[in-house]
């Protein structure tokens, strides 16, 4: 049933903080953060990450750090894929693990990518722009301080449309299209339970 209410976040305060001349922004990305050793890849706590041997291949000699994603909106598909004990080789061909930290000299190749930092000037806009793509928020990095940029409160939307899943989510709902009292439209994927998407409103 369509033009039911949702919730989500529309203004961030971003616009009242302020950055160092060097700091940089990023998408945050809403997978599994995954360290690599140059040998194993593993969580944040330790705990092991069983990748199929032809994604382990495709990683770099030199450590860094990234998330390992599926796109926006995905989080509980990725979290079911790279949390199993057994990897399914046929499951990680959508999983992209994607850089933030030691990312120096690499290049994008494969299922290796290398996410963006930009000079953290308008971030206001840059975060509205995410989520209006449906993702999550932005990340700032300020010298050794790293803050994470979501929204600060939220307003009432109108449900217009669903958006297919895909992977774990297919035969159900991916994505929600809302659309605000202003007229903008932007897609609801993360934090969606299983039950709305079941039976999304």
């Amino acid at each position: 049933m369509m033009n039911s209410p949702a919730k989500f976040a529309l203004t961030l305060a971003a616009d009242k903080m302020r950055f160092g001349p060097h700091a940089t922004m990023s998408e945050k990305l809403d997978g599994i953060c995954g360290v690599w050793n140059g040998r194993v890849l593993a969580t944040r706590s330790g705990r092991r990450i069983n990748a199929p041997a032809d994604f382990i291949a495709e990683l770099p000699a030199l450590p860094c750090i990234g998330e390992l994603w599926c796109g926006r909106g995905t989080f509980q598909e990725v979290q079911s894929i790279v949390l199993r004990s057994e990897p399914e080789a046929r499951l990680w061909r959508d999983v992209r693990f994607m850089v933030f930290e030691g990312a120096e000299g690499l290049r994008p190749c494969g299922r290796l990518g290398v996410v963006a930092q930009l000079p953290a000037r308008g971030v206001r806009e840059f975060a509205e722009g995410i989520i209006a793509k449906g993702g999550e928020g932005v990340v700032v990095r300020d010298g050794r301080s790293i803050f994470k940029i979501k929204l600060a409160h939220d307003e009432e939307a109108t449900v217009i449309g669903h958006e297919p899943g895909k992977g774990r989510n297919a035969g159900r709902l991916g994505a929600l299209i809302v659309r605000d009292k202003y007229g903008n439209t932007f897609k609801l994927g993360t934090g969606l339970t299983d039950a709305t998407r079941n039976k999304p409103p």
